[in-house]
């Protein structure tokens, strides 16, 4: 039975994905890149940026160098072969991590569009409770902690810029 002003959800909202096998996949990915790839947000803050444009600058450095006969001292931290290392592997992982990043994307489209599509018809669920329990009063009765978890998070969201949109929700 669909109630009057609900809209049927989109296939494409509403496809199953097997979550289980996206958490393996990722698990992969994370083993593969190993522990030094986690740093905490400190650390990503407060560490050295990498410019656009810095592979040329790198390559144009090292040739400078390299022209010049210039060895940095071998106690130093700068190695030629490393930096040239490091480079080949950051210009690896970019599409990887651009890749990533859609993926990231979808997957939070996914979880969006799925919380809708479960979220809506309860709401019009709801909306027809409601009106019944005017008339029976064990749906109102049954209600009743329902009403009072809206009411919540009606108070929790006045804070935020979507308190209008709960209260409209809730009352439908």
């Amino acid at each position: 039975m669909r109630v009057r002003g609900s809209k049927k959800p989109k296939a494409s909202e509403t496809k199953t994905v097997n979550a289980a096998e996206l958490s393996a996949t990722f698990d992969r990915a994370l083993e593969v890149l190993g522990g030094e790839a986690l740093m905490s947000s400190a650390e990503r803050q407060r560490g050295l940026k990498f410019p656009s444009g810095g592979e040329r600058i790198v390559e144009l450095l090292l040739q400078v160098a390299e022209q010049h006969g210039v060895t940095p001292p071998a106690q130093s931290k700068i190695d030629p072969e490393t930096i040239r290392a490091r480079l080949r592997a950051a210009a690896e992982l970019r599409p990887v991590a651009a890749r990533a990043t859609v993926v990231e994307a979808a997957l939070s489209d996914r979880l969006r569009a799925n919380e809708r599509a479960a979220w809506e018809p309860t709401l019009a669920l709801y909306r027809l409770l409601q009106a019944l329990a005017v008339s029976d009063a064990g749906i109102e009765l049954s209600l009743a902690p329902i009403q009072e978890l809206f009411s919540r998070k009606a108070k929790k969201a006045d804070a935020s810029p979507d308190a209008e949109e709960v209260a409209i929700d809730k009352t439908g």
